[in-house]
């Protein structure tokens, strides 16, 4: 909604570094300029609670039947500390910005919810797919100067952001993991079939085990930085129509404060269950049974991430000097995946 907006808000300028409404001075301060919270599920509550005889219940059967082999959970908050826009000239406007941004973003697949909720008995002779899995929350630091330039001979405005960004915290699996596995028809042994499988942490420690003064510094500035750019494009093609094109947040965070990478070796294996005679112990047991059959290793080597990067792309048609309607695509990368959107606005 408000990228449709464009420049009649200036938080339009954060989809579309082209968009700026017409003023001299923009001053945003904490919290008065902006606080934005997004959750995105296929599922909702309602979905999976059900009330029966004024009691809760888990309805995991319409749950499962809602979910795609690939599905997408997402809680997002943006917090925009700073903004300063001065218009130079009718043509020309700069501006300085700090966004906080906080973000935790998850694919999974229906098999794993039907393999956790019912077991494997309707997996026997089937193969799962496990690379449908991943994981990323991050929370990091925009410091930015934006730059915009309007054309009117060409009726033609354009607009960079340059940012510079701190990272604080992050907890990522490798993008290129592969794995699956398969459920053996004659004897129920379990085949797993992993590579690439890695997952990386840096400032875990320090938010859970770390001092309040320790955290204040960490969050006042560290060593995981990066950089990142937004551009965006507006041209009128004539007085009713127009079209727009952004693309968002193109950059990357070093990771070097604190790193882990758990890494688990490309292996093939048979796990085949355990034996209960003389167990004391069955969780210990269980567990034992499994971390044995993993070839896994620690280290703490600096990482890079690359920024979820977002395209805009929109033509907007003037009914008359009080209405438009605009039709829009994006296109948000996630972990190296595409979600698609899709809008009308009036």
């Amino acid at each position: 909604s408000l990228y449709h907006l464009q420049n009649s808000t200036i938080q339009g300028n954060h989809f579309n570094p082209a968009f700026i409404p017409e003023g001299k001075l923009f001053l945003g301060l904490p919290v008065l300029s902006g606080v934005a919270f997004d959750y995105n599920s296929r599922n909702s509550y309602n979905d999976i609670i059900v009330k029966e005889n004024g009691k809760k219940l888990w309805n995991t059967e319409n749950f499962t039947s809602l979910l795609k082999n690939r599905n997408y959970v997402s809680v997002e908050a943006e917090i925009s500390t700073f903004y300063l826009g001065i218009r130079a000239n009718q043509t020309t406007a700069y501006s300085l910005f700090v966004n906080d941004k906080i973000g935790a973003r998850t694919f999974y697949s229906k098999d794993i919810v039907q393999l956790v909720l019912k077991g494997n008995s309707s997996f026997i002779g089937r193969e799962l797919d496990l690379s449908k899995v991943a994981a990323d929350a991050r929370y990091y630091r925009e410091i930015g100067l934006g730059y915009w330039k309007d054309f009117p001979d060409q009726k033609f405005t354009i607009g960079v952001r340059l940012k510079y960004l701190i990272g604080f915290f992050n907890a990522s699996s490798s993008n290129n993991f592969d794995g699956k596995m398969t459920i053996s028809e004659d004897n129920f042994n379990t085949n797993f079939d992993f590579s690439n499988a890695t997952f990386n942490t840096s400032g875990v420690d320090l938010f859970s085990d770390g001092s309040s003064a320790a955290i204040s510094s960490h969050l006042i500035g560290n060593s995981n930085t990066g950089f990142g750019i937004d551009l965006g494009a507006n041209l009128h093609i004539n007085k009713q129509l127009s079209m727009a094109l952004a693309i968002n947040d193109v950059g990357f965070i070093n990771w070097k404060v604190d790193p882990k990478n758990y890494n688990v070796q490309d292996t093939t294996f048979d796990y085949r269950g355990i034996t209960l005679k003389d167990v004391d112990n069955f969780q210990q047991t269980l567990e034992n049974s499994i971390s044995d059959k993993f070839v896994s290793n620690e280290t703490a080597n600096a990482y890079k991430t690359s920024l979820n990067s977002r395209i805009y792309a929109s033509m907007t048609f003037q009914i008359d000097p009080k209405s438009k309607i605009t039709g829009s695509i994006a296109n948000h990368g996630v972990l190296g995946r595409l979600r698609m959107l899709y809008a009308v606005g009036y």
